[in-house]
C-alpha cells in the first residue's frame, strides 16, 4: 500500500490527538501543517515530527490545500468553519476527513456532501465510535440477532465545561452546544445500533447566550425500539451506553 499523506487543517488540542495517534500507522504519514498563525503551523510541526523530520508549515488554510504532497487533509477547526474549509480542500483535489460534527445544519452537511461528489472526492465524517472495535462487533451480532430483538438503548455523555474553557466551547458562534459536542456521540450510537431514527423530541436547558447546556433527545426508531440520549456541559456523567432486548442487556461501561 502507498503512504497516505497528511495535511492538518488547524492545530488545536483535537489536532494533536490525532497527530498522536497517525504516528502508530505505518501507511501514513503528516506532511503538512497549516494554522492562520505561521508559528503556530510550525511548532505543531516540530512537535509532531517523524523519523523524515518536521512536517511542512503552512501560514494560512488555502497554502495547506495547495500543498501538492498532500492526499488528505484532516479539518480539526470549529464546527462552524467547517464547510467552508472542507470546501476549499475539496476544490483543490484533495480527499477529507472532517472533525465532528460535520456540520451544524443538515443542509451544511448537503452541501459538503454534494461538492465530495462533484470533485470525486473521498468525504468522511471524524466519528471514531463509528470505528471502534468493540462498538463494530456489538453493532455486527445484534444486527445478526444474536442478542435478540432491542427495545431501548440508553447512552450519555457529559462533563463541566468552565468559564476559562476554549472559545469554541462557550461561543454560539463557533457552534458551542452540549449536543453538537457530546450530545452527538450518544446520538451516533443509538444510530448505529438501532438504524436512523423516525421520530425525534429534545428538551434542553439553555444559557443566557442560547447554549444547550444539558439536552435529554427522546428518539423512536425502526421496529418501535426507542433511545435516550444525553448530554451536559454542566455535570459529569458516567459515559455508559445500555442495550436492552427481549432477552438480555448490553452494558457498555464508561470511563
Amino acid at each position: 500500500m502507498d503512504t497516505i499523506r497528511w495535511g492538518f487543517l488547524a492545530t488545536g488540542r483535537i489536532a494533536h490527538t490525532v497527530a498522536h495517534d497517525l504516528a502508530l500507522l505505518p501507511d501514513h504519514r503528516l506532511v503538512a501543517a497549516g494554522s492562520r498563525r505561521l508559528e503556530a503551523a510550525e511548532a505543531f510541526a516540530a512537535e509532531h515530527a517523524g523519523p523524515d523530520g518536521p512536517a511542512r508549515a503552512h501560514g494560512s488554510y488555502e497554502d495547506l490545500v495547495a500543498d501538492p504532497e498532500v492526499d488528505v487533509v484532516y479539518i480539526a477547526s470549529p464546527h462552524s468553519h467547517h464547510l467552508e474549509h472542507a470546501r476549499l480542500a475539496l476544490e483543490a483535489g484533495k480527499h477529507v476527513l472532517c472533525e465532528k460534527p460535520v456540520t451544524l445544519g443538515a443542509a451544511a452537511a448537503e452541501e459538503m456532501v454534494a461538492l465530495a461528489r462533484r470533485h470525486d472526492r473521498f468525504l468522511m465524517e471524524a466519528m471514531w465510535t463509528a470505528c471502534h472495535p468493540v462498538i463494530r462487533e456489538v453493532r455486527e451480532r445484534l444486527h445478526a440477532g444474536e442478542f435478540g430483538t432491542p427495545r431501548h438503548l440508553r447512552s450519555e455523555l457529559g462533563f463541566r465545561v468552565g468559564p476559562t474553557a476554549s472559545r469554541r466551547m462557550l461561543d454560539p458562534a463557533l457552534g458551542a452546544s452540549a449536543l453538537l459536542d457530546m450530545g452527538i456521540y450518544p446520538l451516533t450510537l443509538a444510530h448505529l445500533m438501532l438504524g436512523p431514527a423516525a421520530e425525534v423530541k429534545a428538551l434542553a436547558d439553555l444559557s443566557e447566550d442560547g447554549i444547550d447546556l444539558d439536552v435529554a433527545v427522546l428518539g423512536r426508531h425502526p421496529g418501535g425500539a426507542t433511545s435516550t440520549s444525553t448530554a451536559s456541559m454542566t455535570s459529569w456523567s458516567d459515559r455508559s451506553g445500555v442495550i436492552t432486548t427481549d432477552l438480555g442487556r448490553i452494558v457498555l461501561h464508561g470511563q
